[in-house]
C-alpha cells in the first residue's frame, strides 16, 4: 500500500480515491512500454524525414533524366541523319563521328540517368514500406503501453459508495495483496 488518502470515519463520496497500491512491476511495464512508444515515434519521425528527403531527390533524379531524354532524342536524330548522309557520301567522316561520339555519350547518360531514377524510386518506396511496418509496430506499442497504464491505475482504491469508511486494514508501506 502506497498511500491512503483517508482515515476510518471520514465520510467518503462514490468514486473517491481512497489509497494507492504501487506495483513495481506494473509501474516498471509501463515505464518499459512508453520508453517503446517514444523509440518508435522517434523513429518514423526520422523515417518520415528521409521520405521527404528521399522524394525530393527521386524528382531531382526525374528532372536530370527528363533532360537526358531529350538530349537523347536530339542526338539520335541528328546521328540518324549522320549515317544517312554518312551513306550517300554527302557528309566528311569526321562530321559522322562526332555525331556519332555525342550519341554515345547521350545514350550513355540516359542510361545512367535512368539507373539513378529507379534507385532515387526505389529507395523511396522502400523508407514508405518501413514506416508502415513501424506504425504497425507503433499502433501495438501502444496498445501495450494502454494496457500498462491500466494496470497501473487498476492500484488505485476509490470507493464503491458513499458513506464513512470504517477501517483500512493496511497501513501505508504494508504488502497487501490483489485481493
Amino acid at each position: 500500500l502506497e498511500e491512503v488518502f483517508v482515515a476510518p470515519g471520514d465520510e467518503v463520496y462514490e468514486g473517491q480515491l481512497l489509497g494507492k497500491v504501487k506495483s513495481g512491476r506494473a509501474e516498471a511495464d509501463q515505464e518499459r512500454a512508453a520508453l517503446e512508444v517514444e523509440r518508435l515515434q522517434t523513429r518514423i519521425n526520422n523515417l518520415e524525414s528521409a521520405v521527404i528527403a528521399s522524394r525530393l531527390e527521386a524528382s531531382r533524379a526525374q528532372a536530370v533524366l527528363s533532360r537526358a531524354k531529350d538530349e537523347y532524342e536530339k542526338a539520335n536524330k541528328a546521328y540518324q541523319r549522320q549515317q544517312l548522309l554518312i551513306r550517300e557520301g554527302a557528309t566528311p567522316r569526321r562530321v559522322f563521328e562526332q555525331s556519332e561520339k555525342t550519341f554515345g555519350e547521350a545514350k550513355a547518360e540516359l542510361e545512367s540517368a535512368t539507373r539513378l531514377a529507379e534507385i532515387a524510386e526505389g529507395e523511396s518506396e522502400s523508407l514508405v514500406k518501413e514506416i508502415d511496418a513501424a506504425k504497425l509496430a507503433l499502433r501495438e506499442k501502444t496498445e501495450d503501453l494502454d494496457e500498462a497504464n491500466a494496470a497501473v491505475a487498476a492500484g488505485e482504491i476509490k470507493s464503491p459508495a458513499p458513506g464513512i469508511l470504517i477501517a483500512a486494514r493496511a497501513k501505508p508501506g504494508e504488502q497487501v495483496s490483489p485481493d
